[in-house]
């Protein structure tokens, strides 16, 4: 390696080597030796080649960070519950009882009482977002590439896109596409030549859909826009991919803020507060710290100082997970600033700068944590849950 690794970057470091290259297989991070790696890969021939790209990547990731980040992750809320459960093998207990469907890396499908978990956190997403007098929106998953270019999204997380394509529209190549399939046990083609030139990818936020709606509009900001969506989102984890923690395709509850700088900031300030609450409510270990997780350009970009934007554009809540990898993520509290609105040509009435901000809960990861705190039976629940989904 050329350099130690920071050891508070150690997660953010490994997650970026899953994307090194196909070569590297498995890697570990001792993390009381920070100047080295372990690898795995196919051939000792490999090996140069491994090392510059896990170079290239550790390099490229801490120029990303180093001018924006925080140090040491400042938390300004946490829970300690009165009773935690350690929880061994939770994915095989889900799995006995037909919980998870395990179709492969980053694809699982979940049960009956999973999805009631899933619905009862979402159904108190839903209160959350009737407090700030949300409308309620459904957006379909694609998104044109023309737009996430417009927010830059590609500078900085390009190898996490879900591309979605289809084949030109001729009948020549069609007849020969399904000719190679009936040929070939029903296997497709992957010649470039047949498929059309990449126009959409799937969406890998809610709030996206919102700005794409608002784009070149005025709006008039005497009283905030609030919308609220639940949404599939597609992220390629390549295998940082676990069960319910960190999947290729996942449900998330978005509540979105358009407004005033002062309204947006004050919004973001609320949600946190409900999210505190029921946390409370259900005696969930966890915490709120700043990240430096932004998803428009990364933290330290030079293009930043083009637009208005908080101290801290991120906070998240993030809970234990007695017997799991980590403590997960389970929600995000973001401040946009301008941001969206002057990518977007977003304008209000009598020209006050528009801000934006959400509030993002994961519908899965918030299931998972719940059940790595309180294990499988519904009896060591919290009561309001158990209730809820027809248990107790």
């Amino acid at each position: 390696m050329e350099a130690e690794i920071p050891k508070d970057l150690l997660p953010s470091v490994c997650y970026s080597l899953h994307f090194a290259s196909t070569k590297l297989y498995k890697f570990y991070v001792n993390p009381d030796e920070l100047d080295k790696i372990q690898v795995w890969i196919s051939s000792p021939e490999d090996l140069p080649e491994v090392t510059n790209k896990i170079n290239l990547s550790i390099r490229s990731l801490l120029d990303k960070i180093w001018q924006g980040r925080l140090g040491e992750k400042k938390r300004i809320f946490s829970h300690a519950a009165r009773r935690i459960t350690q929880v061994t093998n939770l994915a095989d207990h889900l799995a006995s009882r037909d919980e998870l469907v395990n179709f492969g890396l980053g694809d699982i499908g979940v049960g009956p009482t999973i999805h009631a978990v899933m619905e009862f956190f979402d159904k108190r997403f839903l209160e959350i977002a009737a407090r700030f007098g949300a409308v309620t929106y459904s957006y379909p998953s694609l998104l044109p590439v023309s737009f996430l270019e417009k927010i830059h999204y590609f500078d900085s997380f390009s190898p996490q896109v879900f591309f979605a394509n289809h084949l030109i529209q001729d009948i020549d190549l069609s007849v020969k596409f399904m000719a190679h399939s009936a040929k070939n046990d029903g296997v497709i083609p992957h010649d470039a030549s047949f498929y059309e030139k990449v126009k959409y990818a799937l969406s890998p936020a809610v709030c996206f859909q919102v700005y794409r709606s608002l784009e070149n509009r005025t709006l008039n900001l005497k009283v905030p826009f609030v919308v609220t969506a639940l949404g599939k989102c597609f992220r390629f984890e390549s295998t940082n991919a676990y069960m319910l923690e960190r999947l290729w395709e996942f449900a998330m509850r978005e509540i979105v803020f358009i407004g005033t700088r002062r309204q947006v900031e004050e919004m973001r300030s609320q949600s946190i507060d409900e999210a505190k609450k029921l946390i409370q409510e259900l005696d969930m270990e966890s915490w709120i710290e700043e990240s430096n997780d932004s998803f428009f350009f990364q933290q330290g970009d030079k293009r930043l100082k083009a637009f208005n934007l908080p101290d801290v554009t991120k906070y998240e809540l993030r809970m234990e997970t007695p017997g799991q990898r980590s403590a997960l993520a389970t929600a995000s509290f973001n401040l946009h600033g301008n941001f969206f609105s002057k990518s977007l040509q977003i304008s209000s009435l009598g020209g006050i700068e528009v801000w934006s901000g959400c509030a993002a809960f994961g519908l899965e990861r918030w299931a998972w944590a719940l059940l790595s705190q309180f294990g499988v039976d519904p009896d060591k629940w919290p009561n309001t849950l158990a209730k809820a989904v027809g248990i107790s």
